[in-house]
């Protein structure tokens, strides 16, 4: 540019290794610079040179390994991701950034593990860890591709094929039989829905009221791809209520996805439990049936019946 100032571009294609002496062949490699801290020096044309030690760095590419965890549902609060894998960069107050497919606005990272690079008057790092904070909302149910994008002047990006499951909340449908008396026996019940989860072998909680129940079993299963994570994907759910387990009441039934994924639904009012019938009186207590059908009332808790002959 000026006797002051010069520029030279650093290419995937330079000329590697000392130069030979006249006459000898040049055998030399052709490539990338290896990642380290360079010495720069400047020749003339008179063959006046001058040397700048450790003044240039060169980093590798970052690399992304599988994020931890790799299936969310962002539906109802924030998550934290965690990011493992080499080269996250910081260069002065800019920092490498994960970037999710979709998403117009890439998530900044909180890095981690960091070793300084070497460098007079370079204040810069690379990491090994980071975590970035998903808002609610933040991005849609599917499964985008991540790459980490590294600052200027050092901007490569990584090339690994990693993902994240983003899901939705489970939602309940019906819950059968939906009228039911568990004084007399065990019940069980079919709570019929979407998105109900099973990851990694662990069920969704099923909530009655403000008790737990287990999952005996799933119907309508699917496999869902994930990284890191054996999902599936299933649209019931059943479950036992114990002898006595329930007073009679009107239940609200909720149903908890298995963490790492979480989010919830909640139905109310789906589940009457109702207690046994009783018979306090029977009139006429005395009948006599060769004549024809009698009427017999029961009270109160059974409608009254006709008794044939």
């Amino acid at each position: 540019k000026s006797q002051a100032e010069m520029s030279f571009q650093v290419t995937q294609d330079l000329v590697l290794g000392e130069k030979p002496a006249k006459g000898q062949e040049d055998t030399r490699a052709h490539g990338m610079l290896n990642v380290g801290v360079w010495d720069v020096t400047i020749e003339n044309a008179d063959h006046s040179s001058t040397q700048s030690l450790g003044s240039l760095a060169v980093v590798d590419k970052p690399e992304l390994e599988t994020p931890s965890p790799g299936i969310v549902c962002l539906d109802q609060g924030a998550r934290e991701i965690s990011l493992t894998g080499t080269t996250f960069l910081r260069n002065e107050k800019m920092k490498a950034v994960l970037a999710v497919e979709g998403v117009d606005t890439p998530f900044p990272m909180t890095l981690a593990d960091c070793t300084k690079i070497v460098h007079e008057g370079l204040d810069a790092e690379v990491c090994n860890s980071a975590s970035v904070t998903l808002d609610p909302g933040s991005v849609d149910v599917g499964f985008p591709g991540l790459t980490v994008d590294n600052p200027e002047t050092a901007a490569c990006t990584s090339e690994e094929d990693r993902k994240l499951r983003v899901v939705p909340p489970p939602t309940i449908d019906t819950v059968e039989p939906s009228l039911a008396c568990v004084a007399e026996g065990d019940r069980t019940f079919v709570i019929s829905g979407k998105d109900f989860l099973r990851i990694d072998g662990s069920d969704p909680t099923v909530t009655v009221g403000t008790m737990d129940f287990a999952v005996d079993s799933m119907d309508g299963c699917e496999p869902l791809e994930t990284q890191g994570n054996e999902v599936e994907v299933c649209t019931a759910i059943n479950i036992t209520i114990a002898k006595d387990a329930l007073p009679p009441d009107l239940y609200d039934v909720t149903v908890l996805n298995p963490q790492p994924a979480g989010c919830d639904a909640m139905a109310s009012g789906l589940l009457r439990i109702v207690p046994p019938p009783t018979i306090d009186d029977v009139q006429p207590a005395l009948v006599c049936l060769d004549d024809g059908d009698q009427m017999v009332v029961v009270n109160p808790s059974v409608p009254a019946k006709t008794l044939q002959e």
